[in-house]
């Protein structure tokens, strides 16, 4: 499949979960420029540079999981110096493992209905859901350390808060994301979403506008 129609099917609203998910963090990559690729992040310890470099990381190693039927758990990535050659190559990197995940993702057979994360046996399902909640907040992540807050989508957020607290335990958790943050009932999905993920939501808004 050409990378034209794997962006065209990304952005179809009868996208699936993961490929939702891909499709806002990819977005998030629009606002990055050279200078901001030290910015702190949500996640505490990394530069934007990290960050990026463990995405990408992650979205590789999804994409061998979905040949292998096993995703081996991807360590964190430390800071280092990233001028304006490694920056653009780092960018380009992420947008072709997310094009390659997408196109993995889709060739798995129906039969296989279990994969492994770490020594951790899950059902496709379930690996998917997790996968697309680790893209959504990291594209999150981004928006927030470039200064251009926009919120995780809302019928995405609103599918990832009905399943993260059947999926998100204290198993899953330390390996992904952080303690939860409590905030007001009324903040909408996306705030929700990762305040329950452990991000402190600067939006105060119930719903986009």
């Amino acid at each position: 499949m050409p990378e034209s129609e794997v962006f065209a099917r990304l952005s179809d609203p009868a996208s699936s979960l993961l490929e939702q998910a891909v499709h806002y963090g990819l977005s998030s990559l629009d606002v990055i420029t050279p200078s901001a690729m030290r910015e702190p992040t949500p996640c505490a310890g990394w530069d934007l540079a990290a960050l990026l470099r463990h995405l990408s990381e992650s979205l590789s190693a999804l994409r061998e999981g979905a040949c292998a039927g096993r995703i081996e758990m991807v360590q964190p990535a430390g800071a280092r110096p990233t001028g304006p050659t490694e920056a653009e190559a780092l960018l380009a990197d992420l947008r072709l493992a997310a094009t390659s995940l997408v196109l993995e993702w889709q060739r798995i057979p129906m039969s296989d209905n279990h994969f492994a994360i770490g020594e951790l046996p899950l059902r496709i399902a379930v690996v998917e859901v997790v996968a697309a909640m680790e893209i959504a907040v990291h594209g999150w992540d981004i928006f927030e350390s470039c200064h251009s807050p926009r919120p995780i989508p809302v019928r995405l957020a609103l599918d990832l808060l009905r399943r993260s607290s059947m999926l998100v335990d204290d198993t899953v958790r330390p390996e992904l994301f952080g303690a939860p943050i409590e905030i007001s009932a009324l903040a909408g999905p996306s705030d929700r979403l990762v305040a329950f993920l452990g991000r402190r939501p600067r939006r105060r808004h119930p719903f986009p506008t």
